[in-house]
């Protein structure tokens, strides 16, 4: 194995490092925790730009299962993300919601969200 493919392996090796560090932040969200895994996300995608900026070293199996799993935990994020943004949403209705629009779209308080002064219409969040 040559010194770049050992260099390309390490650098594959520490994104997915940090994506494990990521997953464990998330799973007690709070302010600093969501910063601290926004900057290891930064991290991963800097690895992941160098990675490709290198060229081709030479396609071995480790890091080709490396870079399998990166992308396995980037869609479990994906996935995890998602689901955290519909149920804060679902939260948000069950708070503020007045109904639903006739397609299914949650209605939210006037008030709280706010809406064109005079147009009396009530506004929606869109997903």
């Amino acid at each position: 194995m040559t010194a770049l493919e050992s260099a390309a392996i390490a650098q594959a090796k520490a994104a997915q490092a940090k994506l494990g560090e990521a997953r464990e932040l998330l799973l007690q969200p709070n302010p600093g925790s969501l910063e601290q895994c926004r900057s290891h996300f930064g991290e991963v995608a800097q690895i992941l730009e160098e990675l490709i900026a290198a060229g081709k070293p030479g396609l071995t199996p480790e890091l080709v299962d490396s870079v399998r799993q990166i992308r396995q935990a980037a869609r479990e994020f994906q996935t995890q993300m998602e689901h955290g943004s519909r149920f804060c949403l679902g939260w948000l209705h069950m708070r503020m919601g007045v109904g639903y629009t006739k397609d299914g779209v949650p209605l939210m308080l006037e008030s709280m969200v706010g809406s064109m002064p005079g147009s009396g219409e009530r506004r929606s969040f869109e997903l």
